[in-house]
């Protein structure tokens, strides 16, 4: 989590939970690193009232 978390907290910083709007989107090689990653986004984020989606 570490690495993932080195280039997801600048990204949730980034995000404003005000715009109903996609904001940032994160691609990865396998759906285990996505589904691991949106795990990680939404521990992260899970204060701040965004919605974080996973698609494979």
């Amino acid at each position: 989590t570490g690495k993932t978390g080195a280039y997801v907290i600048p990204i949730i910083e980034r995000i404003n939970p005000e715009k109903n709007t996609i904001q940032a989107a994160i691609l990865v090689p396998t759906r285990e690193l996505a589904l691991q990653t949106s795990a990680i986004c939404m521990e992260l984020s899970k204060h701040l009232n965004l919605r974080i989606m996973v698609t494979t």
